[in-house]
């Protein structure tokens, strides 16, 4: 619980969130970004119209809420403890699991978990929940007075893929001759270890053993001939535009937007099967340059999942690929 704070100490307030403890425990805490928030100020003015002194007020320490998490953390996709609140409704996602609080609770920890069709029917509410995180925390904004256009939309709200026998995938090639479809295992899929989709980290490069360097003769010649098993890297747009060649594409604009277009997106999956939800994994494949001239580049990303499979290797599916104007 927070205390009152000394303001003839302390002008400013800060403390490491939960959140923030928790990704110093598992060593993935990064600075990257600050902002500001009035959330513990309130504006009055006197009957001068100016603004009465703040100076004798009393303010409390700075605490941690479950609105301090805007981003829903996860691991292979299962989500780690995130809670929300708001006029969408009160969600706790844990795992896999989306859970509310009951209409008439026992006690002030009972919560009710959603199952099957809930899930997706809650989808909708679950997501404004999400963002309305980031609201509460009520940032303080600047306006661009330099630029005649100021908020943000999108020229469409839902977009709605359908797939086909032969779009995205097509099925024909895995017909046997007695006409039944033969998907192909998850252990045929190549790992992430040999994706192209994660073939530009440096982790990822193939980097056979050479000799080292001062060595006479040999000094950077390989160590002996290792096969390079990897997928071809996709270098170029159009080489990436040959890969998604019949695909099903949709376009959406934002308009209008700020000078800097900062978009932060969450992919999310609700299965109406299991009654589950899953955070999907975004694989950042960097800014390739624009041949129509109409932007600085085109930075893509590819959607999807990461799966285990038998033998413990990561095997990623991609479900999207997502290409951002820059």
């Amino acid at each position: 619980m927070a205390g009152i704070l000394d303001s003839k100490t302390r002008i400013m307030d800060f403390i490491l969130t939960d959140e923030g403890r928790r990704q110093i425990r598992d060593g993935d805490l990064r600075l990257a970004y600050a902002s500001f928030s009035d959330l513990g100020a309130f504006y009055s003015e006197d009957e001068s119209g100016a603004a009465t002194d703040a100076s004798s007020r009393i303010y409390f320490e700075a605490s941690s809420r479950h609105q301090d998490r805007i981003v829903v953390e996860s691991n292979l996709g299962v989500i780690t403890s995130f809670f929300t609140s708001g006029d969408a409704g009160s969600y706790e996602l844990n795992g896999e699991q989306v859970a509310i609080a009951p209409e008439s609770p026992a006690t002030a920890f009972e919560t009710l978990t959603l199952t099957g069709s809930q899930v997706v029917e809650d989808a909708d509410n679950i997501v404004a929940s999400i963002t309305n995180n980031f609201f509460d925390n009520q940032f303080v904004a600047k306006e661009d007075v330099f630029s005649y256009k100021q908020g943000f939309e999108l020229s469409d709200e839902s977009l709605e893929f359908r797939p086909t026998a032969q779009s995205p995938i097509n099925t024909w090639l895995y017909t046997s001759v007695d006409n039944r479809v033969r998907p192909p295992t998850l252990a045929s899929f190549d790992s992430i270890v040999f994706d192209r989709r994660f073939a530009h980290f440096p982790n990822f490069k193939f980097l056979p053993p050479i000799n080292k360097a001062g060595t006479d003769g040999l000094s950077g010649s390989p160590l002996g001939l290792y096969p390079n098993l990897n997928q071809p890297e996709i270098l170029t747009y159009e080489s990436l535009r040959e890969e998604l060649a019949g695909k099903e594409v949709y376009e959406v604009r934002f308009d209008p937007t700020s000078r800097d277009n900062n978009v932060m997106i969450q992919p999310f999956e609700f299965d109406k099967s299991t009654g589950t939800v899953r955070k999907l994994v975004i694989v950042d494949y960097g800014v390739f340059p624009n041949s129509k001239k109409t932007s600085a580049g085109v930075h893509v990303f590819f959607i999807g999942k990461l799966i285990r499979s038998k033998d413990g290797s990561l095997k990623f599916m991609n479900i999207f690929t997502l290409e951002m104007d820059v």
